[in-house]
């Protein structure tokens, strides 16, 4: 019987040890899954990250492709619409013919402005000579102090400068930055030959010349600008027009079509036009311009409205001075001028009048006037200087016996056909 429960005992342990195994087997391969399933964990949680930091960057480039698909776009648009906003608005970039980079007169524009009386051809009663068949002696016996005349050149405004240095882009590189003065007809004439608003040459150029569809168009008129630069070294002009700088103005001219100055009359001068066209009106000392002189009208004012009316008597001496031309304008002779097409041009004028009874009248002093810089005023270069004279203006505050004077200003203008 002990036998017997020995062998049972045995048995149970028996038993028991064959059981431990499959205990242990469970306990691992439990642990075994749970090895796995923390493995699979960890290394899904990379490719989550991953997926997450992947997502802004793809993003980010499709964004920034967009976006610049949608910048240039606009850019291009904004360029269109400038480039058509121009085509009107600034007739130097569409089809106007240049020369020298500066615009021809529009065909409606030269049809109005070369126009005569009722349509006809326009007169042209002022002499033209050859620069090389006139000498000193039969110029100072035929023409200075008594009569305009136009002088022609062989190679044009080559012969006596050098074009190339009077174009836009020359002047734009080499002066773009400095001050002119500008202004309209009858303000440069109330301020004795000197523009009222100060430009740089870059903007004038640029902006304010191509604004000139409407209305009478800025000019610049101006006694600073060029006596700076290097275009007096450019001169070269014949004997009876070389300039003494002790005894002579320079006066730099720069306009568009229909720009100019309105009636008035100084010491004698010349005037050279390099690139353009400007007809002139003239009247002698002892006639004053129908309409009056300062206070008065416009250039283009007058032209419209007065001009067409005129009587044959009271017609001015008039002509359209081409590019390359020299005309002299004699002392006391009244004159207005009007550009065809952009015009640039060089006035040489006296400062002293030849005649003691007209100096009286032509010289004026500008002072007070708040321009300069400390504001006490100053001097500034007029039509001419002297005593008896109106302040701020070349214009006489009380008559003058035995001079020719100008017109009333405002309503009491001397003629008027159309008010």
């Amino acid at each position: 019987m002990k036998e017997s429960q020995r062998d049972n005992s045995r048995t149970t342990r028996d038993d028991d040890l064959s059981s431990e195994p499959e205990v242990s087997f469970d306990i691992n391969r439990n642990e075994e899954q749970k090895k796995k399933k923390k493995k699979a964990s960890v290394q899904s949680k990379p490719r989550a990250v991953k997926a997450v930091k992947e997502e802004p960057v793809i993003d980010y480039y499709l964004v920034r492709a967009v976006l610049n698909t949608l910048w240039w776009s606009l850019l291009l648009l904004g360029v269109l619409l400038v480039a058509e906003q121009t085509r009107h608005s600034s007739p130097q970039l569409n089809d106007t013919p240049t020369i020298g980079g500066w615009r021809l007169a529009r065909p409606e524009d030269a049809a109005m402005l070369e126009a005569g009386y009722n349509g006809s051809r326009l007169p042209c009663n002022v002499e033209r000579v050859n620069a090389e068949d006139l000498t000193a002696a039969e110029f100072n016996k035929r023409y200075r102090l008594k009569k305009p005349v136009i002088v022609r050149f062989r190679d044009g405004a080559r012969s006596w400068t050098e074009p190339e240095k009077w174009t836009p882009e020359w002047l734009k590189n080499a002066y773009g930055q400095w001050k002119m003065l500008i202004g309209i007809s009858s303000d440069i004439v109330k301020r004795g030959g000197n523009g009222d608003i100060e430009a740089s040459l870059t903007s004038f150029v640029d902006f304010v010349m191509q604004d000139d569809e409407q209305g009478e168009p800025a000019y610049v008129f101006d006694r600073r600008f060029y006596n700076q630069t290097e275009l007096p070294r450019t001169l070269h002009m014949p004997e009876y027009f070389v300039v003494n700088e002790t005894l002579e103005d320079n006066i730099f001219f720069l306009g568009s079509s229909k720009s100019g100055v309105s009636f008035h009359k100084h010491p004698e001068a010349w005037n050279g036009v390099v690139y353009g066209r400007k007809r002139w009106f003239m009247y002698p000392p002892d006639k004053t311009p129908p309409g009056g002189v300062w206070l008065s009208y416009g250039t283009l004012e007058w032209y419209n409205r007065i001009y067409p009316h005129l009587k044959e008597a009271d017609r001015p001496i008039e002509c359209i001075q081409e590019a390359g031309e020299v005309i002299y304008v004699p002392e006391s002779y009244y004159h207005s001028v009007v550009n065809i097409g952009d015009t640039i041009a060089i006035g040489i004028q006296k400062k002293k009048s030849a005649l003691q009874l007209e100096d009286l009248f032509f010289q004026c002093t500008l002072v007070g006037s708040g321009d300069d810089e400390d504001g006490m005023g100053r001097e500034l270069p007029c039509f001419g200087r002297s005593r008896g004279v109106a302040r701020g203006s070349c214009v006489p505050d009380r008559p003058l016996t035995g001079l020719a004077r100008s017109a009333p200003a405002g309503p009491g203008r001397a003629f008027d056909p159309v008010a």
